[in-house]
């Protein structure tokens, strides 16, 4: 049985592409406006209360494949990305109805490497990023109030893959999975707070695009986002808890660009 499928499994990756397969692209760049929700819950912390907010966020996201712009594009599969968003300015809840001015941002920077197979393309990320969490002190109500969960930059490693599935010509959708080493929890892990903490992340989305004309897609997307952390406490510790979860829900709506190089060698071009 283990023979057949992994035979299976090689014929599939090693399949010719289809002769009305569209060009590989060179350029993706999508912008789009999202909704996103956060909870951050502590484990076995009766002292410290869970936070939770929800977000307007505007992204910017794109892709850029260098070889695919020359003929014969040798290094097609090979390229670079970049993710950037930023929240509106918002409050975070305390359990107990306390509010906190709260920014949210991120930034990511790597490669990828996408592998068609027939009609379909999985592709590869590796790369740096970074969520940052600022949280300012209390409204009027308590002015003297602090947050209980820290301002936190976390910054990791993207270890991520993604299929894109056609579905019809102008319709496809794309599953998504990512784990994220955590290597840096910013104030969360600092002497005030949990200096013996270690974290961890992943991440799991789901998007459906449409091509509404020649180079353009409309698209809707959800992704999961969960940073899982282990305080490790001990006696004397200011605060007694055993870990967190900080859980974020993103959904949303945006457009992207679509950019292919012409098939006859003279340049790049939108393909129709």
């Amino acid at each position: 049985m283990r023979t057949r499928l992994l035979a299976l499994l090689a014929a599939f990756v090693t399949a010719p592409v289809r002769a009305d397969a569209p060009p590989p692209e060179a350029v993706r760049i999508d912008a789009g406006t999202y909704v996103t929700t956060r909870a951050f819950a502590y484990d076995d912390a009766p002292e410290l209360h869970d936070l939770r907010a929800t977000a307007p966020t505007f992204a910017v996201r794109g892709e850029v494949f260098p070889g695919a712009f020359f003929p014969p594009p040798p290094a097609a599969a090979i390229g670079l990305y970049f993710e950037l968003s930023r929240s509106w300015p918002f409050e975070t809840t305390h359990a107990d109805g306390e509010r906190f001015d709260t920014v949210y941002g991120t930034r990511e920077l790597g490669l990828v490497s996408r592998h068609r197979i027939r009609r379909q393309a999985l592709l590869v990320r590796i790369g740096y990023g970074a969520h940052r969490f600022e949280l300012e002190r209390a409204k009027p109500s308590i002015p003297e109030a602090i947050p209980d969960v820290p301002s936190a930059t976390y910054r990791f490693v993207r270890l991520h893959a993604e299929s894109i599935l056609r579905l019809a010509q102008a319709v496809r959708i794309t599953p998504s999975f990512a784990y994220l080493p955590v290597f840096d929890a910013g104030g969360l892990e600092s002497s005030a707070w949990f200096p013996r903490a270690t974290s961890g992340g992943i991440t799991a989305g789901l998007e459906g695009a449409y091509r509404a004309i020649d180079a353009v897609e409309i698209f809707v997307s959800f992704e999961y986002r969960r940073f899982f952390h282990d305080f490790h406490p001990e006696p004397g510790d200011r605060y007694d808890a055993r870990g967190a979860i900080d859980a974020s829900y993103v959904t949303g709506i945006g457009a992207r660009y679509l950019f292919h190089r012409k098939e006859d060698g003279r340049g790049p071009s939108n393909a129709k």
